[in-house]
């Protein structure tokens, strides 16, 4: 094994052997690093963020349809980052779990001079990492989903991915800006719930906007495409009226053009279209 697929291949066992209460942000290494083929790109392409709630226990079916719209997302040039959610309680705060740089290759006119060795080097360089950063989103995606429980009291929706839009998406890190949201969008917490007498309500997309406005709950997304999967699914078999989803879905949809983004796709439960076409 060559010592650049060795780096990746390393850097995937080391890391998919953490345990998820210690696990760190994970960094892909940079080709232009190992290959010291001069300086990445400055900003990267394309950028997905990815949201997973926890609380939120999905099926087979829908964690594969997630792994693959991630999966045929993801190119060369790209930025990609993984995000982890549930409730305020320990253990179970947001956290990133995989922040991973896809290199571009190396610019045509300045291949002219660049050696022949080194163009090797980095062809190969690139295609490891783009097959570590998928393992590396498989792996990890499957940890989290694994360890989804819908036995905890609350679910931050509205707080995590308000926080989270501030934090990474507010500022253009790449040329276009992609935020994969996984969760069923129901929301019980302080701020609002969309839960009564033990059931899905049927909620006043305008009222609980107002709620959010009051608790300074909205986001700063400039123009960042949204895409959401599992929207509406539980796996207690209990019946949601479409009237009820139906008000859910307007609710989101007014959140993210309030925020400043677009609404690209709502699957409830599972999104059809592709990230980014």
């Amino acid at each position: 094994m060559c010592a650049i697929a060795l780096i990746f291949r390393v850097a995937v066992i080391c890391i998919l052997s953490l345990s998820a209460a210690y696990a760190a942000t994970v960094e892909v290494p940079s080709c232009y690093t190992i290959v010291e083929a001069g300086q990445a790109a400055s900003k990267a392409k394309r950028e997905l963020v990815v949201v997973v709630d926890q609380t939120a226990k999905f099926d087979a079916g829908l964690q594969e349809t997630a792994n693959k719209k991630i999966q045929k997302f993801i190119k060369p040039g790209d930025r990609v980052v993984l995000v982890s959610f549930s409730a305020f309680v320990k253990e179970r705060y947001s956290e990133v779990v995989l922040e991973a740089i896809l290199d571009q290759d190396i610019p045509e006119n300045k291949k002219f001079t660049t050696g022949k060795v080194a163009l090797a080097k980095m062809a190969k360089c690139l295609q490891e990492q783009e097959s570590a950063t998928r393992n590396l989103v498989a792996g990890h995606l499957k940890k989290i989903f694994d360890e989804s429980s819908t036995n905890l009291p609350n679910t931050e929706i509205l707080g995590t991915l308000t926080m989270l839009s501030r934090e990474f998406l507010s500022t253009k890190k790449a040329e276009r800006q992609y935020l994969f949201i996984l969760s069923d969008m129901l929301e019980n917490s302080a701020t609002t719930s969309f839960y009564a007498n033990n059931k899905v309500r049927r909620i006043e997309p305008d009222k609980e906007i107002d709620k959010a406005r009051l608790a300074n709950m909205i986001g700063q997304l400039n123009g960042v495409e949204v895409y959401i999967h599992g929207a509406g699914y539980t796996d207690d078999g209990k019946y949601k009226s479409s009237v009820e989803m139906k008000a859910i879905e307007d609710f989101w949809g007014k959140w993210i053009r309030a925020s400043g983004g677009v609404l690209r796709g709502y699957g409830a439960p599972s999104l059809f279209p592709e990230i980014g076409q």
